[in-house]
């Protein structure tokens, strides 16, 4: 099996993490009736999939199709930057001299920050506005995204010791 080279798989980790940044500039791009139209398309698709029952009911109760579209969209910034919280946190642990501290801030700032700058630029797109609550959500994505990845490469450490403990031990 071949090992791959700790730079290049920093800079492929890099590499997605802008992409992915670039991907929500275009989400972000999208003026108010292009994202009201994808959020629809996306919503009947969902419901959809999970068969609900009274699908008809929800497209036509304007009331309850604001606050299930609201509910979409919400979770959708959530989950963006919940992903983009998981690219610059293992993009940052692949640097071998990062300090457990530099693994939660650097990418928790980094995505803060791009939260910042997205909901600017939707600032200057029709029909859409700059909102602080969704910059809030997006910072708890990219929050959960990063304690994700911190958990979950704690739990591998923790059971790669296991192994090499027990395999020490079986050796003596």
């Amino acid at each position: 099996m071949m090992r791959w080279n700790r730079t290049i798989v920093r800079r492929l980790f890099w590499l997605a993490s802008f992409g992915w940044m670039g991907l929500i500039f275009w989400f972000s791009a999208q003026n108010a009736e292009k994202s009201a139209e994808s959020s629809g398309s996306v919503m009947t698709f969902l419901l959809r999939l999970f068969k609900v029952d009274s699908m008809e009911e929800i497209l036509a109760d304007t009331v309850l199709y604001s606050m299930v579209d609201f509910a979409l969209r919400k979770s959708a910034h959530f989950a963006v930057f919940g992903i983009l919280g998981i690219l610059l946190c293992i993009t940052i642990s692949l640097y071998p001299n990062a300090i457990r501290l530099q693994k939660i801030v650097l990418p928790l700032s980094l995505g803060i920050l791009y939260a910042c700058i997205d909901e600017l630029h939707q600032y200057f797109v029709p029909g859409r506005a700059c909102q602080i609550r969704d910059v809030c959500i997006d910072t708890a994505g990219v929050l959960v995204g990063v304690l994700l990845v911190l958990w979950l490469g704690r739990r591998i450490r923790r059971r790669r010791e296991k192994k090499q403990a027990a395999a020490a031990q079986n050796t003596d």
